[in-house]
């Protein structure tokens, strides 16, 4: 007869920047035939690598979780962990946390690119992912992400005359200079939501992101205040589309 118990984990395999510093989360499920199962013990034991663990035993609640915490410090190499159903423990899985190097990160752009908003507006949250540069899919987490943010007056874009030559564009004219270090969750993600100063009026916002020693992306971001826009054909003095990660070099740090 099998065995009615199962034990699943969440993020059962990670990809971590290699460096990395975290109290994480290792969060485990007891089901009965699919039910979920309360108070049952779920132990964990560090079998690879340099961590340690909150507890080492764990009870899972009414919807049959039960959670640790691996307490990492400079991740340098691969931790694993293997997790089992007390006190039997003939149920059991298995953790693995890689460590990724700098080199082997990747940035993409999720959603928030290009975006036009008029007075009143707000921006969209723009999100990032960072995955590794050999699958270009695994997130990869705790992942330090360096965001430069660029807010410039908008300009409308010069206008050609018949018989006359189109004028040069004019030069940007910076309104403010940020940067921001964010670092990516379990999933990869970084979201941040640019808010220019009211008081600027039209503006075009750059965002350059850099993660590891080759992941870039950037995306462009308009407000329009009033009538600056002149309609639905007027556009931001120069305009991007984001980056994907490829043979284009980031700029230098």
């Amino acid at each position: 007869t099998q065995y009615p118990l199962d034990i699943a984990l969440q993020g059962q395999t990670t990809y971590m920047a290699q460096g990395a510093t975290i109290a994480w989360p290792l969060t485990a499920r007891v089901l009965a035939n699919g039910v979920p199962v309360a108070g049952r013990a779920v132990t964990y034991q560090i079998t690879g690598g340099t961590a340690t663990l909150s507890s080492a035993t764990a009870s899972t609640d009414p919807a049959g979780y039960a959670t640790t915490t691996l307490n990492i410090s400079n991740l340098a190499r691969e931790i694993d962990v293997h997790t089992c159903i007390a006190p039997e423990k003939l149920l059991c899985r298995d953790y693995a946390i890689f460590a990724l190097p700098a080199s082997a990160q990747e940035l993409h752009v999720v959603a928030g690119a290009q975006q036009m908003v008029g007075t009143g507006q707000n921006f969209a949250p723009v999100r990032l992912r960072v995955t590794d540069s050999t699958t270009h899919v695994n997130p990869v987490a705790d992942a330090l992400v360096l965001l430069r943010v660029k807010t410039l007056r908008w300009q409308r874009p010069p206008a050609s005359l018949p018989g006359r030559p189109l004028p040069p564009t004019p030069e940007p004219i910076i309104l403010e200079n940020e940067e921001i270090l964010a670092r990516s969750d379990s999933f990869g993600n970084v979201a941040f939501t640019p808010s220019p100063d009211p008081a600027f009026g039209s503006v075009v916002v750059d965002v350059t992101a850099l993660a590891g020693s080759g992941g870039y992306a950037s995306v462009q971001l308009t407000r329009f205040s009033g009538t600056a826009g002149g309609g639905i054909t007027a556009m931001p003095w120069r305009l991007r589309s984001p980056l994907e990660p490829s043979s284009r070099r980031p700029p230098s740090r």
